[in-house]
């Protein structure tokens, strides 16, 4: 049974330069061996018909050699209804074995690929949002899909088909030294040799397919940013530009997968070279043997060696197969295991606060500053104090620091230096969990999954009924338009949304946040690309939002930024001034120039 993929895979990595390679080879191991465990009595089984299949390869060329020794040179014919009878018996047996043999190892790598693609979409969907800006899309996903898949076949028979061979190869040297120690030799005389160019050459494959996963990615990455924004692509006539682009990714991708193909393409010669080279040596010196009547040289064990070296070169043989396959494994599981290994920069706390129920939802400022770039700080030295259940906006120029004072209070991401509170708890002592339950933020660019709207709208609380749905989306106004299309709540959404209107997905998000309540409300943005029959159904469906809940409203939109009982006005990351709308008109230049540059436009 041919092994079709790599069992060095696990034992090599060169991703981590900080640490010893035998070291990141065991915790790479280990990481597998814990996929593996749970499958114990598949794995085991798998070995058990492997093993099978191993000892009728072993048996047949044996049996060539008893049938022409014993009984056709002798022209003895009654014992060769036997022999045939064991040769069909042998092949029924290795079809059994091999058959259960597939199937087994083939669930074994499909259950332990699921688990690790699991695993890998639970880790990275837990990591911070800085992850998610420092990596492309198309790049993790690459990770999640094409990494994952080409472990499957190196998990399914590499491991198993391991241990196959290698009770092949042992049991053939062992079978051929008791037949003849001189011919065994001469066989093993080319094993240096396989070994030497198996080395050689694996060492520069691993370098070419560890680029070609690389070059994979950054054309997904491509394939995916260009898919992503099509519509501003050809809105801007950038199609001409983009493909250039592509045609570079692609080429670079093309040249990276060639060099991989020439390289690997050198080892199936060589180990058919190989073997070609024992096959005629043990002809050679097989030949000269019987034709000499040296002792324990015979016809039949001739014909049996010559059957005994091909078995012998063929797992050897699938080496060159098998290290093709190893080398993308070998930089998968590396890329995967670099990402098991990255730690989300916003941790659960080590010793976490429950906060006391209700949730008041006052937020409280104290000396926050942050930066994404060290020397560059978005918020610097900010001490504020919301009250809670109030209605507080949030204005500035572009670049003030206003969607970056949103993510802080979300724990999107962790302030550099001073504390963000929520009813007097440092929000880095609570749950991420709890926080997020705590928190509804309504986003400016609002993000639907494909489905319908009443799938939409219950994300915010899957266990909600359709009549609850209904309910929410009433007091959010999106009820008008929803009931007016043809199916109703069943319309499709499209790909993010795409086949509704940018307010519709506005009063959809709205009727998220109403479906499920969170003492705190965050509105970034939610008006500002809307018109102004959309504006007035929002301005309604916000007056129902903010009852009750301490609010906090990014907006440019007077007519919005009136809700507020008071007004946060920010400058390049720093608080300028609070203070209600009119005493902010009298005192605050920014603020003032900032209604008056609206008005001109109004």
């Amino acid at each position: 049974m041919s092994m079709q993929s790599g069992f060095m895979g696990r034992m090599m990595n060169e991703g981590e330069k900080s640490r010893k390679i035998k070291d990141i080879n065991r915790e790479v191991f280990q990481m597998f061996g814990r996929y593996l465990k749970p499958q114990t009595k598949t794995l085991l089984l798998t070995f058990l018909f492997m093993g099978i299949v191993s000892g009728v390869n072993m048996i047949v060329p044996y049996l060539s050699k008893i049938a022409i020794d014993e009984f056709i040179i002798p022209k003895n014919v009654n014992g060769l209804h036997l022999i045939l009878a064991a040769f069909v018996g042998s092949y029924a047996v290795f079809w059994w074995a091999s058959y259960w043999g597939s199937y087994l190892s083939t669930k074994l790598g499909q259950r332990v690929v699921a688990d690790v693609r699991a695993d890998l979409f639970e880790h990275v969907t837990g990591l911070s949002m800085d992850f998610f800006s420092e990596n492309k899309t198309g790049e993790i996903m690459s990770r999640l899909t094409n990494d994952i898949n080409t472990l499957s076949d190196f998990i399914s028979s590499g491991i198993v088909n391991l241990l196959s061979d290698l009770l092949t190869l042992g049991g053939i040297v062992a079978l051929m030294l008791l037949l003849n120690v001189k011919l065994a030799l001469v066989v093993l005389i080319t094993i240096p040799v396989i070994f030497g160019g198996t080395l050689l050459i694996g060492r520069h494959m691993r370098k070419a397919y560890k680029k070609v996963r690389e070059k994979t990615g950054n054309l997904n990455a491509g394939v995916e940013e260009n898919i992503s924004g099509i519509r501003v692509v050809q809105a801007m006539s950038q199609e001409s530009d983009n493909m250039k682009s592509f045609e570079k990714l692609n080429k670079e991708n093309l040249a990276a997968q060639i060099k991989a193909v020439v390289i690997s393409a050198l080892f199936f010669p060589f180990m058919s070279l190989t073997g070609t080279l024992g096959t005629a040596l043990v002809i050679l010196a097989g030949g000269f043997m019987v034709i000499n009547g040296e002792s324990g040289a015979t016809i039949g064990i001739l014909i049996a060696f010559i059957a005994y070296t091909n078995r012998f070169f063929l797992p050897l043989r699938d080496l060159s197969q098998i290290y093709n396959v190893y080398q993308t494994a070998a930089a998968s599981a590396e890329r995967i295991y670099d990402y098991f290994q990255i730690k989300p920069t916003v941790a659960e706390p080590v010793k976490p606060v429950v906060m006391k129920e209700p949730v008041k939802g006052e937020i409280a400022f104290n000396n926050v500053t942050f930066h994404y770039q060290p020397g560059q700080p978005l918020i610097q030295q900010m001490n504020l104090t919301i009250p809670a259940g109030e209605t507080t906006a949030i204005v500035g120029p572009s670049g003030a620091g206003k969607s970056t004072l949103i993510k802080l209070i979300s724990r999107l991401y962790d302030v550099k230096s001073g504390s963000i509170t929520i009813d007097g708890v440092d929000i880095r002592t609570i749950r991420n969990q709890q926080l997020r339950q705590t928190l509804m933020l309504v986003p400016q660019e609002v993000f639907l999954f494909k489905g319908t709207i009443m799938d939409n709208i219950r994300y915010a609380h899957p266990k909600a009924s359709d009549q609850q749905v209904i309910q929410a989306a009433q007091i959010a106004r999106a009820d008008a338009f929803i009931t007016q299309l043809p199916k109703g709540y069943d319309t499709q959404v499209g790909e993010g949304g795409m086949l509704l209107s940018g307010g519709q997905r506005q009063l959809i998000a709205f009727a998220r946040a109403t479906l499920t309540y969170s003492p705190i409300l965050i509105l970034d943005e939610a008006t500002s690309s809307v018109d102004a029959a959309t504006e007035v159904q929002m301005q309604q469906a916000m007056d129902q939002l903010v009852m009750g809940r301490t609010s906090l409203i990014i907006a440019h939109r007077f007519t919005t930024l009136r809700k507020a009982r008071k007004i946060i006005v920010m400058d390049h990351g720093q608080l300028i001034a609070y203070d209600t709308h009119e005493q902010l008109l009298k005192n605050c230049k920014i603020y003032q120039e900032l209604y008056e540059r609206q008005y001109k436009r109004d």
